[in-house]
């Protein structure tokens, strides 16, 4: 990939990133940095992109996603969290998942400002830090 359209989709306004020169891909991701042509237009997405913004106006890409269409319409179309953790095996860890009132998108919302904390409590680590988990 080699650049990246930051739209904000409050003031439509784009800003395009684009490969920094001599990067390679790290474990932290691959760098872009803001270009300052401001002739580029908005084209439609094709994907979805995580990236990681640093305070010298450069971001670090962190993955990719597709986009899913219905095909009948013009919107984007994104599966429910209950949809893609049904595509899974093992459906019998989710028997008694409950997602809250808004069918999870809470998750989404914390995802997206960045607040989201994950917590388990290892039961499947034992050799990891046996006093501390449930299978200890």
């Amino acid at each position: 990939m080699s650049r990246l359209l930051r739209t904000d989709q409050q003031t439509k306004q784009s800003k395009l990133f684009v490969l920094a020169a001599n990067t390679r891909p790290t474990r932290q991701g691959v760098k872009y940095i803001a270009s300052d042509d401001v002739a580029v237009s908005p084209a439609d997405p094709t994907l979805y992109a995580s990236v990681q913004p640093h305070p010298d106006e450069s971001v670090t890409l962190h993955s990719v996603a597709p986009l899913e269409y219905d095909e009948n319409a013009d919107v984007v179309v994104a599966p429910t969290l209950k949809e893609v953790i049904g595509k899974y095996p093992n459906q019998s860890l989710w028997d008694h998942l409950d997602l809250g009132d808004d069918g999870g998108n809470w998750i989404l919302d914390a995802i997206r400002m960045g607040t989201l904390v994950g917590v388990h409590d290892g039961s499947y680590k034992d050799k990891l830090c046996a006093r501390t988990c449930s299978a200890g």
